[in-house]
């Protein structure tokens, strides 16, 4: 039977000014079944990685307050648990407002409960995941499409686009608009076992983003799976791709952040290089 949950991302923002923030949690609001809970990360090597300064024994505190605070069940602890808008945790994130702050409240109406959930994790707490769970590119691709639907943008992006390069194939997964420009998204996983496997998938990107581009098709943008870039070939494949002019490569995590900011035309997010580090 379909059901609809409610969920939203916890961030740590170390400093207010600068912005920065890394996802922390997740709580979920299960209305038919009448509960709610808070997922906390068991892997702390992401978390230190973004801020060395940070003291474990406040964050684990806080963190397990939330887990305290917000995994509820039954409707004597809370009557509007069992209500199916986002009401009920629009009242307990409403604190929140420091350095540990909520996002938008999203709806999410499944069939599966235990695989949206499963999806949640896989977007937004990626450095959980263990590394024998290999991301595929099919994933990536089902991943951003959940994205594009959980933000409401349906209306302004479209799967599988008509253009077709010399081969007719269809090289591009999606079109989008952002603001009054239209950007082929093209999804592509950085995990895999073999790296040859994707050195060669990403020189055929590189082929079907050359052609775009001798047609008119400037913007294109490059969505890949949450990784921390751990090995050399992962470096070197990212770098050769944000060589390429007009070129944006993003994680499912910072498309999530594209989408959201204010700045959407520009993505507000800038390329890093490895080259540097």
């Amino acid at each position: 039977m379909s059901q609809m949950i409610y969920f939203s991302v916890c961030k740590y923002i170390p400093d207010l000014i600068r912005g920065e923030s890394i996802n922390i949690g997740l709580v979920v609001h299960y209305p038919h079944e009448e509960r709610s809970e808070f997922i906390k990360p068991k892997n702390w090597k992401r978390i230190s990685s973004f801020d060395d300064e940070l003291d474990y024994d406040i964050l684990k505190a806080v963190l397990e307050n939330m887990e305290h605070q917000l995994t509820i069940k039954g409707t004597k602890n809370d009557k509007d648990i069992g209500t199916i808008k986002d009401a009920f945790l629009k009242k307990h994130l409403a604190f929140y407002v420091n350095n540990f702050q909520f996002g938008e409240i999203l709806p999410l109406r499944t069939d599966n409960v235990k695989k949206e959930v499963s999806d949640l994790w896989d977007m937004y707490l990626y450095y959980e995941k263990p590394k024998n769970e290999r991301i595929s590119q099919d994933r990536v691709r089902a991943l951003t499409r959940k994205i594009f639907n959980q933000y409401n943008i349906r209306e302004n992006y479209k799967y599988i686009p008509d253009y077709e390069n010399i081969f007719h194939q269809k090289p591009f997964d999606f079109t989008l608009r952002l603001r009054s420009k239209e950007v082929f998204i093209k999804a592509l996983s950085f995990d895999y076992k073999q790296p040859e496997r994707l050195l060669k998938e990403v020189k055929s990107v590189l082929f079907d983003i050359e052609e775009a581009r001798q047609l008119g098709y400037e913007d294109i943008k490059i969505v890949i799976n949450n990784t921390e870039f751990e090995t050399d070939y992962e470096k070197m494949i990212y770098e050769i791709l944000v060589k390429q002019k007009n070129i944006q490569v993003l994680t499912l995590s910072q498309l999530t952040d594209l989408i959201t900011s204010g700045d959407a035309e520009t993505g507000g997010n800038e390329q890093m290089s490895f080259l540097d580090m």
